[in-house]
């Protein structure tokens, strides 16, 4: 009886690329899950009569490191801790809060579940947090965190399998306020009729009722506390009165974003949103741009700041635009603050194609003679 030898090829018949991104029952051919299949295979010949015969195949799945996936920062035992509250996925941690501090506690899913996992900062806001060897991400500094700034981390977790794979997840972090005292104040000869040196105010005797003494200037380390003024002295108290109804000019912007750039080639796109820091609280601002950046740039009434219609920002022809902030209140008082916005290059497509030579002869026979070429 002659024995011949045919070939046939096994293939895997469903897609498995979804199970390296979401695991769980995404991964058809699992490791962790079944570790063998068994494929009867029916082999019939061209005979007259066919024959026919079924056969079991065992076929073995290997095991292959998966990568870690759903990174995660939990808000597991930080909702009634001193210094850190959670909400949604945006983490708020009070503006003075200790070094170390915890924040949260950082999680990932695995196919591999005997793995472990090593986490890494990519990027901790400044050096002002930290992840711990077991993930629990915490302030790395006692500086005063800035409630006017939305903190980005980047975290990165590798797993212990070879060779090693990652995944990266990133988490925004806020600053709550904590009410503090005013930090000084300084009575100053502005507005007053007879300059002095600062807090050695003088009076004219015989001064009429209202008359102008000099100004009090109070800082706050919070920017968004209004601040009451009142008299009190041993002596002569009924003889002095604070006026706290003079319209102040406004102190300074904050922009929503700790950098301030754009993309090149946008047009009437929004970029952020400037906030007024005014010692009159409820006070109203009208915006405006004193330097338009050339025209590239408009702003509205509510301090959004955006590329203008016909913008024309070209990264190749300049990398900075200068703008000029210019802010009124109710009563007419202006601030100004100048800035830089950056430009952001982004990859354009090709603009011109020029064909050097349109003509070949009709002779030519030379296939691989170049008779023209492109620029």
């Amino acid at each position: 009886m002659d024995n011949y030898i045919f070939i046939i090829t096994l293939k895997v018949a469903i897609s498995n690329k979804d199970c390296l991104q979401n695991g769980g029952d995404s991964c058809k051919l699992d490791y962790e899950g079944t570790r063998s299949y068994v494929v009867k295979v029916l082999v019939t010949d061209s005979g007259h009569p066919s024959k026919s015969n079924t056969f079991d195949l065992s076929i073995e799945v290997t095991d292959a490191n998966d990568p870690p996936r759903n990174i995660k920062l939990s808000g597991k035992n930080i909702i009634t801790a001193k210094h850190v509250f959670k909400d949604s996925k945006n983490y708020k941690v009070e503006e003075l809060a200790p070094k170390g501090t915890e924040i949260g506690k950082l999680t990932v899913d695995d196919q591999d579940r005997s793995q472990t996992h090593t986490f890494t900062l990519e990027k901790d806001g400044n050096g002002l947090f930290e992840v711990t060897s077991d993930g629990a991400v915490r302030t790395a500094t006692d500086q005063r965190l800035d409630v006017t700034i939305v903190y980005e981390i980047t975290v990165r977790a590798t797993d212990s399998g070879t060779p090693q794979k990652q995944v990266e997840g990133t988490f925004s972090i806020t600053a709550t306020g904590v009410n503090e005292a005013p930090v000084s104040v300084t009575f100053t000869p502005e507005n007053a009729p007879i300059t002095f040196a600062e807090n050695e105010p003088v009076v004219m005797e015989n001064s009429p009722v209202d008359s102008v003494i000099g100004t009090v200037v109070a800082k706050d380390q919070d920017p968004d506390q209004a601040l009451t003024f009142s008299v009190k002295a041993k002596t002569d108290v009924q003889y002095i009165k604070v006026d706290t109804s003079p319209d102040c000019t406004s102190e300074d912007l904050l922009f929503s974003s700790d950098k301030l750039e754009v993309n090149e080639n946008l047009q009437g796109e929004t970029i952020g949103i400037f906030q007024v820091i005014d010692p009159d609280d409820g006070d109203s601002h009208v915006f405006k741009l004193t330097n338009d950046g050339g025209g590239n740039f408009a702003i509205d009434n509510k301090g959004r700041l955006s590329t203008s219609a016909g913008s024309s920002l070209d990264y190749e022809a300049t990398k900075s635009v200068d703008i000029t902030v210019s802010v009124n209140d109710a009563k007419g008082l202006s601030f100004e603050k100048s800035y830089n916005v950056s430009i952001l290059d982004v990859n354009e497509a090709p603009t011109k194609i020029v064909l050097t030579n349109n003509k070949v002869s009709t002779n030519s026979q030379n296939k691989d003679k170049a008779v023209t070429k492109l620029q």
